[in-house]
């Protein structure tokens, strides 16, 4: 299943109030560093140089924290089973809380919503050990339909393509150009008529000289090493040429 979140790098900070009584506003901007980070005022105690979002909150003292790292994303689908359902990121080893227990994590939930064409917060929860949920809807959290074709498949489709411009344009060239007639209407005929014997040859020769490297090579590597630590392959090319 393919999603492509890239539109969304680069947009505004989204401003997500949490969940609960604490005044909690959460500043996160997709794939990057927010504009809104924490000032020394805010966080005396914060050290993470590239929050994946920061948490603001109306309180004495520290009042605001990153909530993850962006270096730690680690992405994953919400529901394997459902790809409708959008992806995930957890992000980890956020500001401590006054400088000390817990590091703070992030889950941020990409919700498939077609009606959303940029970015939209649409709740924040905290769970326990400092840990929050943000869900972020959005149409580009939607699988992209139909699927992208491996390289494989390409390779097969142009393949069976060329083939059969080179038969079917080969074939009607001759029969209208050249009027040729019955197996001699085929493009090259006479090339493909040798292909059968020299397909022979080649298993024919790989088969002998296969066989005599397979009985000499017991030999030759019994040799090789028996004779690894001699003088003449531990001395370097360069001594060796003084």
């Amino acid at each position: 299943m393919h999603y492509d979140l890239t539109p969304l790098r680069g947009m505004s900070d989204l401003e997500i109030p949490k969940q609960s009584s604490d005044n909690n506003n959460f500043y996160l901007s997709v794939c990057a560093v927010p504009s809104r980070t924490c000032t020394s005022e805010e966080c005396s105690t914060c050290d993470v140089t590239d929050p994946a979002g920061v948490d603001v909150w109306t309180a004495p003292g520290q009042r605001c924290a990153a909530i993850g790292e962006i270096s730690t994303a680690v992405w994953h689908l919400q529901q394997p089973g459902v790809p409708t359902s959008g992806v995930a990121v957890q992000y980890t080893n956020g500001d401590q809380e006054d400088g000390y227990g817990p590091h703070r994590g992030a889950m941020l939930v990409f919700k498939c919503d077609p009606s959303v064409s940029g970015a939209k917060g649409v709740s924040a929860t905290e769970h326990p050990s400092m840990n929050y949920v943000i869900t972020i809807a959005s149409a580009h959290a939607c699988p992209q339909l139909p699927q992208p074709l491996s390289w494989g498949w390409l390779f097969i489709i142009v393949s069976g393509v060329t083939a059969l411009m080179y038969f079917g344009g080969g074939t009607a060239y001759n029969v209208r150009v050249r009027g040729e007639e019955g197996l001699d209407v085929i493009p090259q005929w006479q090339y493909w008529q040798q292909l059968p014997g020299l397909v022979k040859d080649g298993l024919s020769f790989s088969w002998t000289h296969g066989r005599v490297i397979a009985y000499n090579a017991p030999r030759e590597l019994r040799e090789w090493w028996r004779g690894r630590n001699t003088k003449e392959l531990t001395t370097p090319i360069a001594a060796a040429t003084d």
